[in-house]
C-alpha cells in the first residue's frame, strides 16, 4: 500500500499552490489509470515536463518512472492482501474481538524476547550524537519520540520527503544512527534503495522490521523482526515499540534534570 500512502503524504503535507500537491492531487484522482501511463503520457496529462515527474518520483524514494509504476501495479494487484487492518482470518465483528486480537499480538512480542533488542537499540541511541529515522510513509510517532532526543540534546531527523531522508544518510557521521521503520511488504523496495550502500558508511544502523524477505537487513547493524500479519495491527506493534523507548527516554530525563536541553 506504500504508493497510495505515499502519494497521500505528499498530498497532505505540501502547499496547496506547490507542483507536488498538485502532481499527487492529480495521480490520487485517477490512481487507477495512472499505472499504465509512460513517463511522457503522465507529463503530459498533468501538464508538467518528464523532469519533473522524474524529480517527484525520486522523492517518493523510487530510482525511476519503471520502478514507481511497478510498485504502483503491485499495490493494486494485491490491495486486498495488503489493505487490511487486520489478519485475514481473524474473526473480528465487535470491539472486544479487537481487543482481544490486539492483546494477542502484544504478547507475541513478550514471548519472542523483543525485548533484549529493544534495550540494546536504547542503548545505540544514548551512544549516538544524531539519530536518522528512515520510513516511508513516515509514522507521526517518530515525532513524539524526536521531543526526547532533543531534550537529550541529540540531533535529530525524520523526514517525510524519502529524497531527504536518502540525503541525510549520505551525509551522515560515523556517531550517527539509522533506524528504519518498516512494516508494509512493498516498501522493500524503498528500503533496498535506501540501504543498499549502508555497509560501506561507518555510521550505525537499525531496522524494525515485519517482511521476512527483507534482503536489506543484512546491511543493518541491529534488525529487529516483528512477527506481524503485514497489514495495519503491525503499525501499532511499531508504535507500541516507540512508545516504550520514549517512556524509557523521557524517565532518564525527568531523574537527571541536568542532561535537559535548555
Amino acid at each position: 500500500m506504500i504508493d497510495l500512502l505515499c502519494l497521500l503524504e505528499f498530498y497532505n503535507t505540501y502547499e496547496t499552490d506547490e507542483i507536488y500537491h498538485k502532481i499527487a492531487e492529480k495521480m490520487l484522482e485517477n490512481f487507477s489509470v495512472v499505472s499504465e501511463m509512460s513517463i511522457s503520457e503522465l507529463a503530459e496529462f498533468l501538464f508538467v515536463s518528464q523532469s519533473t515527474i522524474y524529480r517527484f518520483v525520486k522523492m517518493m524514494g523510487y530510482e525511476n518512472y519503471n520502478q514507481m509504476k511497478a510498485g504502483q501495479i503491485t499495490f493494486l494487484e494485491n490491495y486486498y492482501l495488503q489493505g487490511r487492518y487486520t489478519s485475514k482470518n481473524a474473526k473480528i465483528h465487535r470491539f472486544d474481538n479487537y481487543i482481544d486480537y490486539m492483546f494477542e499480538k502484544i504478547h507475541v512480542l513478550k514471548e519472542k524476547n523483543i525485548h533484549i533488542q529493544v534495550e540494546q537499540l536504547i542503548e545505540m541511541i544514548l551512544s549516538s550524537d544524531e539519530i536518522i529515522f528512515v520510513g516511508m510513509p513516515m509514522p507521526s510517532f517518530v515525532w513524539r519520540l524526536q521531543m526526547e532526543l532533543v531534550m537529550l540534546k541529540k540531533k535529530t531527523l525524520a523526514f517525510l520527503n524519502p529524497e531527504n531522508q536518502y540525503q541525510a544518510i549520505m551525509h551522515a557521521k560515523s556517531n550517527t544512527l539509522v533506524i528504519g521503520i518498516q512494516y508494509l511488504i512493498d516498501s522493500s523496495i524503498f528500503y533496498s534503495n535506501m540501504v543498499k550502500d549502508i555497509k560501506n558508511h561507518k555510521f550505525k544502523s537499525a531496522v524494525i522490521y515485519t517482511s521476512k524477505l527483507a534482503s536489506y537487513i543484512k546491511n543493518v547493524d541491529l534488525p529487529i523482526y516483528i512477527d506481524g500479519d503485514n497489514n495495519e495491527s503491525d503499525l501499532f506493534l511499531m508504535e507500541f515499540i516507540f512508545n516504550y523507548i520514549g517512556h524509557r527516554l523521557n524517565t532518564m530525563i525527568l531523574d537527571k534534570p541536568n542532561c535537559i536541553n535548555l
